[in-house]
């Protein structure tokens, strides 16, 4: 359920280098093993003495084994997955200490010639230090957020730094990253967008080289993926890849307002400035009534007094149609005063 928020954040940053998917990060480990340099375990906790202003929530102590027990298996999998030299980052908003230093002092003692703490000093004060329990003085390296002291709710990090392979993992992943949806776009179609964006002053074979992506296709959207994705995960099934470059508009491919927004600086289109009235409708998603008077010319970039980009439009008699996103302002009407 949290899949769509995730893929629209990644889209309204511009991500291109991302790939989402939705497996048991258990399996990860075992699946892409010594593969990543840097990977970050949010991992589920009991949320216990999140905020200081609340009443302290009710853990059992079977959830909070059940917890215990997945966090250590999320790690360990989180450190099968990183490369020798790699680092990994845990993270809770419990203050529980068992799902914490407890985790972190578990995987030190498993797996003592393979992993290390590094020592946290981010905030320099005393009761943001890991809790020195377990017998083990080393956790004082991980970091702590108190809400009565910091004024935050509960948080507690540590960073491990990955020596030496692990043992291997009994299973290896099954899958083929084509039954992702994604097949690479065929010539005569790149040709199509290429034209597209063309018409934009954008030189996009340039723009993929630099940035080291390729065209591909999923049912009626040409996205951009990594050129590294399909090659080095060969085997990864993807819930979403790379960034959206173009929707099918009938025989038109409609360049996409994430892909732009992303890459304007790469467009030499001229921007058709708009004013702040026209600025306060355009960001909530309302058309502007315009004569532009640009014939043969059905797209520009729109940008506001200061020449900042703020949008792409489909012009047409009279009027330049939003292409905004819906979920850009549908949720959020204040979003320009």
């Amino acid at each position: 359920r949290r899949l769509p928020a995730l893929i629209a954040n990644l889209a309204g940053w511009g991500a291109t280098h991302t790939a989402v998917t939705c497996l048991p990060g258990e399996q990860i480990g075992g699946m892409l093993p010594e593969r990543f340099d840097v990977v970050l375990v949010d991992a589920p906790c009991s949320a216990e003495s999140l905020r200081f202003s609340r009443a302290p929530r009710q853990v059992s102590e079977r959830e909070r084994q059940a917890l215990v027990d997945r966090q250590c298996r999320l790690l360990e999998s989180a450190l099968r997955a990183a490369k020798p030299g790699g680092v990994v980052i845990y993270a809770t908003c419990t203050a529980c200490p068992d799902e914490n230093e407890g985790v972190i002092d578990s995987i030190l003692r498993r797996y003592p010639e393979q992993t290390s703490l590094r020592d946290l000093t981010v905030i320099d004060h005393p009761s943001a230090r890991g809790l020195d329990r377990y017998n083990n003085p080393a956790l004082t390296r991980c970091m702590r957020l108190w809400p009565h002291v910091f004024d935050t709710e509960a948080f507690f990090t540590a960073v491990l730094e990955k020596h030496a392979a692990l043992p291997p993992a009994a299973f290896s992943m099954q899958g083929e990253f084509g039954h992702s949806g994604y097949q690479r776009l065929a010539e005569k179609d790149g040709q199509q967008a290429i034209h597209a964006f063309a018409d934009l002053g954008c030189d996009l074979p340039a723009l993929l080289d630099a940035y080291a992506l390729s065209l591909w296709r999923r049912r009626e959207h040409v996205f951009v993926l990594p050129d590294q994705l399909p090659a080095d995960f060969p085997a990864l099934v993807v819930q979403q890849a790379g960034l959206l470059l173009a929707r099918a508009a009938g025989d038109d491919l409609l360049p996409s307002v994430e892909f732009v927004s992303r890459f304007e600086h790469h467009f030499a289109a001229p921007r058709l400035t708009i004013s702040n009235a026209e600025l306060r409708v355009w960001l909530r998603g309302g058309d502007l009534r315009r004569d532009v008077g640009r014939p043969g010319k059905s797209l520009a970039l729109l940008a506001d007094a200061d020449q900042r980009f703020v949008g792409l439009g489909k012009i047409s008699a009279g009027r330049v149609r939003n292409l905004l996103p819906s979920h850009w302002f549908k949720n959020n009407p204040q979003m320009i005063a």
